[in-house]
């Protein structure tokens, strides 16, 4: 009888030291989330590639149509992170421009070759040829958050394209790697317009929101 008490306070005690371990480890992920600063986040980002990181900055624009697309920025405003929100998660607010924003999300690769410089000068030229020169969502070309690029001609895109040939040629490989942030949560502070702090994550739905419109693809993350 006292063997079988010993051998199960035995069982008991390996039980919660397993349990223990568990939590430990559970608590190390999550202190384990990489903080990267947006000036850094190009020179880091081929690092953490598929992995899950946060960035803190200020929205320094948000695409107007859709809203699915912001970019912040830190010291330098020229270094700029992109962004992204999928369908599940309600649409980024363009008053939230100049207010700071913790995001946390996966890093993303996207990589331009001339297979897909080509398809691109392809669309344009169709365009061109067609005279359907409205300009929408679905193109707007190798997106970084430039001022004015919603009034970009297909001539600008062309334009664009021939100087993404020459870096490809300057790099001395075969593409170019941009990267993004696909959101998974975000929190915006020092919001002007109100002086609550918004919080959200995925599986908010979109339509909660009145900056909810319809997005297509775009040349960040062509879709052939």
């Amino acid at each position: 009888m006292v063997l079988a008490t010993a051998a199960l306070l035995l069982v008991a005690c390996g039980g919660n030291q397993n349990t223990n371990k568990e939590v430990k480890e559970d608590v190390a992920e999550v202190a384990e989330l990489v903080k990267i600063l947006p000036d850094d986040f190009d020179a880091k980002a081929g690092e953490y590639v598929g992995k899950e990181v946060q960035v803190v900055g200020t929205i320094v624009h948000v695409c107007a149509h859709g809203g699915k697309r912001m970019f912040v920025f830190g010291e330098d405003s020229d270094l700029r992170v992109k962004i992204t929100a999928d369908d599940e998660m309600a649409a980024f607010n363009t008053e939230w421009e100049g207010s700071e924003v913790a995001v946390v999300g996966v890093v993303d690769e996207f990589r331009i070759d001339e297979e897909y410089l080509a398809t691109w000068q392809a669309e344009i030229e169709e365009k061109i040829a067609t005279g359907d020169m409205e300009h929408s969502d679905e193109d707007e070309g190798l997106h970084t958050g430039e001022d004015g690029h919603e009034q970009a001609t297909p001539e600008d895109e062309l334009a664009q394209i021939d100087g993404l040939r020459n870096e490809i040629a300057e790099s001395g490989t075969d593409h170019l790697s941009y990267y993004s942030i696909s959101c998974k949560s975000f929190e915006v502070m020092e919001f002007d317009g109100d002086s609550e702090d918004h919080e959200h994550s995925e599986g908010e739905a979109t339509e909660n929101h009145e900056h909810s419109e319809g997005d297509g693809h775009d040349h960040d993350g062509h879709n052939h």
